[in-house]
């Protein structure tokens, strides 16, 4: 008898101490979050969702159609040469692979070249990118990759014209986490083909998994 009373002394302060907030408008009727819910993040994979505004500047005229296409169109010498940059939208999905910390991400690039002859000169390149990444504080991660792929080039000059090239670039890469679900993050890179080809990056990227469910 002693015994149950105290094993009821014991158990009754710890459930007079759980509380729940009233969320409903009936009387009485509360609405509470289960033990563990949370767990259900859990299976979902540790995809990464990138959107970012990216710049590249050329060393040299990007398309060999720029030096011989429409004579008065494009010129190797004068004023009517498109500068050699572009602006555009990048896409990206990243998960990490079984060897961490490396990781895989696939690229789409949507963009234009900037010009003055051509009604348009647009730019579509994809990619595929594999790195490594390691988080120097808390909040701060520092990535290194290897992207490689094609691009795409098209102009209208009465008869749409396209070319394209490989692409094969180093990147150095820091992101802030704002939240376990979200970071903000620039990027550099490099071409391995094109000496002094340079490209930069700016966006925000959503996780699936707090934290690409990796804690450093």
């Amino acid at each position: 008898m002693k015994a149950a009373l105290l094993l009821l002394a014991l158990v009754t302060p710890a459930h007079a101490g759980h509380s729940c907030a009233e969320t409903s408008e009936v009387l009485g009727h509360r609405r509470c979050t289960s033990f563990g819910a949370w767990g259900g993040l859990a299976r979902f994979p540790s995809l990464t969702f990138d959107t970012e505004l990216f710049h590249e500047d050329f060393a040299s005229p990007p398309v060999g159609a720029m030096t011989a296409v429409n004579p008065g169109v494009f010129a190797t010498t004068g004023t009517t040469m498109p500068d050699s940059s572009a602006w555009g939208m990048r896409f990206r999905v990243g998960a990490p692979l079984l060897l961490r910390p490396l990781y895989l991400a696939f690229e789409l690039d949507i963009g234009g070249l900037s010009s003055i002859n051509p009604s348009y000169a647009l730019l579509s390149q994809a990619v595929a990118a594999v790195g490594a990444h390691a988080h120097v504080t808390q909040t701060i991660m520092l990535s290194a990759e290897l992207a490689g792929g094609g691009r795409m080039y098209s102009w209208m000059t009465g008869a749409e014209e396209t070319d394209g090239q490989g692409v094969l670039e180093a990147r150095g890469r820091i992101d802030w986490w704002a939240t376990p679900h979200l970071t903000f993050g620039v990027s550099l890179g490099t071409s391995l083909i094109d000496a002094g080809d340079q490209t930069f990056t700016v966006g925000f990227a959503g996780h699936l998994r707090a934290f690409d469910a990796t804690f450093y």
